[in-house]
């Protein structure tokens, strides 16, 4: 599995306890404990640019997953069981 999606299965398993998991933000701090690796700021800039997550850049950045990262992660996950 490609480093990206590595990072986008950590966004999701930090909000797919959530109601509504596209509408739950995590920080940047969320995913450095749970991530293992280098920060991977190049890989959530390409993950937002494909439409797998939205970052808003307030005060602090909030992740947020899209759809189409939920059905991704899964589609990960099917293909490699």
């Amino acid at each position: 599995m490609h480093d990206k999606y590595l990072v986008l299965s950590t966004i999701y398993q930090i909000v797919k306890d959530d109601d509504n998991p596209t509408s739950f933000p995590c920080n940047t701090r969320d995913i450095i404990l749970r991530y293992q690796g280098p920060w991977p700021s190049a890989q959530l800039d390409e993950l937002e640019k494909e439409g797998l997550i939205e970052m808003r850049r307030l005060e602090r950045v909030l992740i947020y997953i899209t759809k189409k990262g939920i059905e991704e992660v899964l589609l990960q996950k099917h293909l490699h069981e």
